[in-house]
């Protein structure tokens, strides 16, 4: 009796061993995912938080929108807020855009930088309905000088002031042309890059390699008569690309800091997508077409036998190669220089003194480009009223037009055009600009178009200036 009873007993008390080892591993691991799911709350948090603090309140939103934190909640929803709010403001609607800002400006719980952005969305709005800023709008025209009264010998082209990048005049712009020797302007500027970075004297001597031989055969291609072997100065060389245009002077320059005409001709193309050149397709360093370039055999890069811009890059590239390497314009100016012995004149007939140098003002720059598909280019600088100006005139018919015709441009604008200064409500204060406009037709009524993004770092403010429905084009570096 004694040993069945133990059977019955066992019989009722193991099922509920194992049902309460079964309940036992159940409260484990609903207790292992609570604390899993704790641990994936706090770590969104935490990186959310941590994007706030850069400035990323866009690329925070989705951490904290993922915790379970009731604060990570409300901190994505004062961002979602934000975004509503910027939305508004690049609608034109600042009174909606200011009455959100300021709901996120006043609520707490939250972090410093979202109650910074919303701080900075309600001044700006403000500012624009107390300055009426412009919405959304569509220029009915350009404000810049009249392209059908200048330029008519001239297939594309652009004038802009060096320092505010304001377009005065342009003509077909952004058509992509082959601009021969002017793409040595890229080149000069990827080679003052490679002399700042690496520290690199001028008086570096260099020796000519064998790359430039073959140039010899083309008597009427523009050179410097290098002779292989030989030894010249770094600044010898950049005087040559830049005054006499010297297509075996630029090779001999990549060949010394890139180590293959190839290479220099990457850099290039490198330096112009960070320059947001899109323009820009190359098939080497000197402007050369392919099939008389003894330095390529096949062109890897593009699809186009010779060196292609577009005016306004062109013009783009000059500011930028001006505003950073100022000295560029000592030598521009030189008239003439020596090498071997053998006098090189520039070939820029604008210069003071020059067949086509104009009274008014004095040409102290840039660069000529000519060939049988880019015809006669230029790209000339000067300075008029006190501001520098820079003038790219792209396939003229001949010599002579190239010249005639950037000439009768800068004469029109130092004739018919003044520059003045003029103080614009700009966020998050006023500011001063310098701005060229037609003599006889104030620009009184100057209103402003902001385009906002406050919550990715870098913050951008864009604006447009505009004269009634006009807009003022500006050919902006970065």
């Amino acid at each position: 009796m004694e040993g069945r009873s133990i059977r019955t007993s066992s019989k009722i008390k193991r099922p509920l061993v194992v049902k309460i080892l079964i309940l036992i591993s159940l409260l484990s691991l609903v207790n292992l995912s609570g604390c899993q799911s704790l641990a994936n709350s706090n770590d969104s948090l935490k990186t959310g938080e941590h994007w706030v603090r850069q400035g990323q309140l866009l690329r925070a939103r989705p951490y904290l929108q993922n915790s379970q934190q009731t604060k990570a909640q409300q901190y994505a929803r004062q961002i979602s807020m934000l975004q509503t709010a910027q939305q508004d403001f690049n609608q034109g609607r600042f009174a909606a855009s200011k009455k959100k800002a300021q709901q996120v400006s006043q609520e707490l719980p939250t972090l410093g930088n979202i109650h910074h952005v919303a701080r900075q969305l309600v001044k700006v709005s403000q500012k624009a309905q107390q300055q009426k800023f412009l919405g959304p709008t569509v220029p009915t025209s350009l404000a810049q000088m009249d392209a059908t009264q200048v330029g008519q010998q001239i297939t594309a082209g652009i004038l802009i002031d060096q320092k505010s990048g304001q377009v005065i005049w342009q003509k077909q712009a952004r058509q992509v042309l082959p601009v021969a020797s002017l793409s040595k302007l890229l080149a000069v500027y990827t080679i003052y890059q490679t002399l700042n970075t690496r520290k690199i004297s001028l008086q570096t001597a260099v020796v000519a390699p064998t790359i430039i031989s073959g140039l010899e055969n083309h008597s009427d291609l523009s050179t410097a008569k290098l002779t292989v072997g030989h030894s010249y100065t770094i600044e010898q060389l950049l005087q040559a690309t830049l005054v006499a245009s010297a297509n075996d002077a630029v090779m001999v320059l990549g060949q010394y800091l890139y180590g293959s005409q190839e290479r220099f001709v990457q850099i290039m193309l490198q330096n112009a997508q960070a320059l947001h050149l899109k323009s820009v397709q190359l098939v080497n360093a000197n402007g050369l077409p392919a099939d008389i370039d003894p330095s390529v055999e096949n062109n890897f890069h593009t699809q186009v036998s010779e060196n292609q811009f577009c005016a306004q890059d062109l013009a783009r590239l000059t500011q930028v190669l001006i505003e950073q390497f100022p000295q560029v314009l000592k030598v521009t100016q030189l008239k003439q220089i020596n090498i071997d012995g053998r006098n090189l004149d520039n070939t820029n007939e604008m210069l003071p003194d020059a067949k086509y140098s104009p009274t008014k003002y004095q040409v102290d720059g840039l660069k000529t480009g000519t060939g049988e598909k880019a015809g006669y280019s230029t790209v000339i600088t000067t300075v008029i009223q006190k501001r520098r100006v820079i003038l790219v005139v792209l396939k003229a018919p001949s010599n002579e037009d190239r010249f005639l015709q950037a000439r009768a441009l800068l004469d029109y604008l130092a004739q018919n055009w003044v520059n003045k200064y003029k103080k614009l409500p700009t966020y998050p204060q006023n500011s001063w600009h310098s701005i060229w406009q037609p003599q006889h037709e104030g620009f009184n009524n100057l209103r402003l178009q902001y385009q906002l993004d406050l919550l990715k770092k870098p913050q951008r403010l864009d604006y447009s200036i505009w004269v009634h429905k006009q807009q003022l084009p500006i050919l902006r570096t970065h």
